[in-house]
């Protein structure tokens, strides 16, 4: 009988602590990086400001990219948003990211690509898209401000 008070006990153990780790990543205002990793947020938190340099949002249960969410982080140069559950981005989300050198997009649930979001990343050094489920990549050309 204490074989299934404590399997019990592990599963209460274990979800108290997947609660505790969710939701707040609040920012630090002093500080050009933010940690948000391993949080188990459902999405992109607020309060991304524009001294921001380096995002860590992986590891988290963001489903979608929104237009608003990072407008405010013009001189971000990396965003780390792998292993999330990313099913969508809408086209102009990384818009005001003119800055961002490092784009890590791998490990979500991205279908396809879309050339609107690297229209305006032409500092863009590293892109990591490994470990989606394309069905297909895009119009072409998909990445239009890369050089060669």
């Amino acid at each position: 009988m204490t074989e299934p008070v404590w399997i019990l006990w592990f599963v209460c153990f274990a979800e108290a602590v997947s609660i505790s780790a969710q939701g707040d990543c609040p920012p630090d205002a002093a500080s050009p990086f933010w940690n948000c990793s391993s949080k188990a947020l459902p999405a992109i938190p607020l309060g991304a400001r524009s001294n921001l340099l380096v995002l860590d949002l992986s590891f988290n249960r963001i489903e979608r990219v929104r237009a608003a969410d990072l407008k405010s982080a013009v001189n971000l140069r990396t965003l780390l948003l792998q292993c999330n559950q990313i099913q969508a981005i809408e086209g102009d989300a990384f818009h005001s990211l003119v800055r961002l050198e490092h784009l890590d997009l791998s490990m979500n649930d991205l279908a396809h690509l879309s050339a609107s979001w690297f229209k305006t990343l032409a500092s863009l050094k590293k892109l990591n898209i490994k470990g989606n489920r394309y069905a297909e990549l895009g119009k072409r050309p998909c990445f239009p401000a890369c050089q060669s």
